[in-house]
């Protein structure tokens, strides 16, 4: 949730290298309205960023993406990849091999 989309593609194949199986499981969670800091913006390239407050009142924007199936489908097109995507209420799981 922390790497940009445009980049996406890129650091899913550097874990497919470094992966024996050639297989990688990704979870993360999920924008749930209620629990999750809300999104403040939204750049060009499509990646929210939220406003983090510190112990020490001090705040930080964070980039904070909720990427959806139709999201990794569109980083990881299925001629090159196999992906297995699964919803829960507060989380996802993607597990990706490349072909």
């Amino acid at each position: 949730s922390h790497i940009p989309r445009q980049r996406l593609q890129s650091f899913v194949n550097d874990v497919l290298r470094r992966a024996d199986t050639g297989e990688a499981l990704f979870v993360d969670n999920r924008f749930v309205e209620g629990s999750n800091t809300p999104i403040a913006r939204q750049d060009a390239h499509g990646n929210t960023y939220q406003i983090r407050p510190l112990a020490s009142g001090e705040t930080y924007e964070v980039m904070k993406n909720f990427p959806s199936v139709a999201d990794w489908e569109h980083y990881l097109p299925r001629e090159r990849y196999t992906l297995e995507y699964d919803q829960l209420d507060y989380f996802w799981l993607l597990k990706v091999r490349r072909k």
